[in-house]
């Protein structure tokens, strides 16, 4: 993957979704494209919020590795970074203040998932969400999540509520780095690319029904560093994810004035047609339910299931309050 600094693309909004050019992370990286990747270059507000994004991340960084050796030492076999917390470790590794990070992403294999209620429960300064229920979401839920260190950590044996992906071969072609002098394992960028896809289509749009103008600009960057659009495509293929693959390219290409991608890098379904301009000037749709089917095919029924189990403790919960 290449340096960031030599691989921040144009992402001038196209005019319909010009006022997404306010959006925090498409202004920084706006300027330092225009300043050839130097933050020193940065002034003003940008160069402040650069250096504020700076010190958050090595917070963050230090609860990373905290976390980590916590879960290490409680049986689980490793403990991947994703999102942002990759992205650090990788493609932002020498512009560390382009983003904060809003909360840590990390991934377990799914057999140690169950092993993550004793765990949390075993560190008093780990405060998790919905603690009595932490049993019933190592079944059924893609994550736990909890509060360390004013940070929130989601822990995630998935990146769906379905196993979509099956992640042993990014496991065992993970390789290694050193945070903080510890050795952490770390996945092939293509790889991290693949879960960003998967969370920012199957959360964002499918679960939110939001398109938010920052991701679709971040995997443009993702991309741009990969570099080769049709090996990338080869890799969702074999994962059956190609559909999720066009319709991430196509928004890209919708929105960006100069996307990274062409109109030959991706398939246009007919879906794609409920897909249009908000009130808000982004991206949004009103189908969401024919996307969800048109995206996980056989597993739509068993993610709709998932979901109402998951809905019933939630109730619960509530109005036990």
């Amino acid at each position: 993957m290449l340096a960031l600094s030599s691989a921040i693309p144009d992402l001038t909004p196209r005019q319909p979704f010009s006022a997404a050019a306010n959006g925090d992370y498409l202004r920084m990286m706006t300027a330092l494209h225009a300043a050839d990747g130097d933050p020193a270059r940065l002034s003003g507000p940008l160069a402040l919020r650069y250096q504020h994004n700076l010190a958050q991340n090595i917070v963050k960084e230090k609860v990373f590795i905290a976390v980590s050796e916590a879960m290490r030492a409680g049986g689980v076999t490793a403990v991947y970074p994703i999102k942002g917390m990759h992205l650090l470790q990788t493609l932002y590794r020498d512009l560390p203040g382009i983003r904060p990070m809003v909360d840590i992403d990390l991934l377990v294999p799914r057999a140690d998932f169950p092993k993550l209620p004793a765990i949390v429960r075993s560190r008093p300064s780990w405060r998790p969400d919905m603690e009595r229920f932490l049993g019933l979401r190592a079944r059924l839920a893609a994550d736990i999540f909890f509060v360390t260190e004013n940070t929130s950590v989601e822990v995630k044996r998935d990146l769906l509520l379905v196993p979509l992906v099956d992640f042993a071969p990014l496991f065992a072609a993970a390789g290694t780095t050193v945070v903080a002098g510890k050795e952490v394992p770390l996945l092939r960028p293509e790889h991290a690319a693949v879960l960003y896809l998967l969370h920012h289509l199957g959360d964002h749009l499918l679960h939110y029904r939001r398109i938010d103008p920052r991701h679709l600009a971040e995997f443009s960057v993702i991309l741009r560093a990969i570099g080769d659009t049709a090996a990338f495509r080869d890799l969702c293929r074999s994962h059956r994810l190609e559909r999720w693959y066009d319709l991430m390219l196509f928004l890209i290409y919708t929105f960006f004035e100069h996307p990274v991608v062409t109109a030959a890098d991706f398939t246009v379904h007919p879906l794609f047609s409920c897909i249009g301009r908000t009130p808000n000037d982004t991206l949004g749709t009103a189908a969401t339910t024919r996307l969800t089917a048109f995206l996980y095919g056989r597993w739509a029924l068993p993610l709709l299931a998932r979901n109402a189990l998951l809905w019933l403790p939630k109730r619960a919960l509530g109005r036990g309050r």
